[in-house]
């Protein structure tokens, strides 16, 4: 929707949440990339380009949502994976897109929700291989997403297959999912005891645009030295209760490239345990007291820091 819809649709939602005890109406905001016509009049005043960004009317946009709307949630859809003459190329606003309606969850105390892309519907998209639904999972993890979604739209074109066919056949990209899920799950019990305070990033350049994003977290103490040659997403999350702190770091070299990231950090802290593909590993330093990490392209990992 957009606003000019908020105080109609607000009421309905509002309406049957209290009517119903409790249960969730669903209202998906668009993404970044619609252009102002659409944030004010909804979806159908124009078709979405990825020409018009502006992060603070669509700031606006979400705190507008979360003011007047009852739902303990925010929610959108982001879809970065391109083809651009035969390469594989992301969309450069990714992040921003994505702090922008995470910190107007946090400024609300709301759980952010996000539609991560999981097919593509015209050439210029791509369906997501695992390695891509794990890089777009941590991604939004990073800036504390709780709820991960995809569309399960049926794919009419084999050239554009999604995650099951018109007969309701499972595709290649529904296995890829479930792969990238059932790891985010083992992990989402450390996960949850946390909450986000932001993300920051490191080795962003001209070559990651996509890395860029306003109000990073400008110091977070539990990190104390960062040594990698590869560009870098680090969430940073404070735990609900105690002095525990945790870190999402997402290998965020363009996919296209196939680069690991190599990753050594000087943290502080008493123990130190790393969830690697939902995996929990307790993690020690080498003699220089760095934790050494490797990130395969797209990779991301879940760390704990106990103080």
């Amino acid at each position: 929707p957009g606003t000019d819809q908020y105080a109609e649709l607000a009421k309905i939602c509002n309406t049957y949440s209290r009517e119903t005890e409790g249960k969730l109406p669903y209202i998906n905001l668009l993404p970044m990339y619609a252009n102002a016509a659409q944030l004010k009049y909804g979806a159908h005043a124009a078709a979405i380009e990825y020409y018009d960004p502006d992060p603070a009317l669509y700031k606006k946009y979400c705190d507008a949502f979360c003011q007047m709307f009852e739902v303990p949630y925010i929610c959108t859809d982001i879809y970065p994976l391109n083809w651009s003459q035969g390469r594989r190329t992301t969309y450069k606003e990714y992040c921003e897109s994505i702090n922008v309606i995470a910190r107007s969850a946090r400024e609300h105390s709301k759980a952010f929700w996000c539609c991560i892309q999981t097919f593509a519907w015209t050439p210029s998209k791509r369906t997501p291989t695992e390695t891509e639904f794990r890089w777009q999972s941590y991604c939004m993890l990073s800036f504390g997403c709780k709820g991960l979604l995809c569309w399960t739209y049926a794919g009419y074109k084999p050239e554009f297959p999604s995650l099951v066919s018109m007969q309701g056949k499972r595709q290649n990209a529904w296995y890829d999912a479930a792969t990238v899920f059932k790891e985010i799950a083992l992990v989402s019990d450390a996960f949850t005891r946390y909450t986000n305070l932001g993300a920051m990033s490191h080795g962003c350049s001209d070559d990651t645009p996509y890395l860029r994003f306003s109000q990073p977290v400008e110091h977070f103490s539990v990190i104390e030295r960062i040594e990698c040659e590869q560009p870098l997403l680090i969430g940073c999350f404070a735990a609900k209760e105690g002095e525990d702190r945790a870190f999402t770091v997402v290998n965020m070299s363009e996919l296209e490239t196939l680069q690991t990231a190599h990753v050594k950090l000087r943290l502080r802290g008493s123990r130190v345990v790393a969830w690697p593909r939902g995996q929990r590993v307790a993690c020690k330093p080498d003699d220089n007291g760095l934790i050494a990490l490797t990130l395969a392209p797209g990779e991301g990992i879940f760390v704990e820091v106990v103080r």
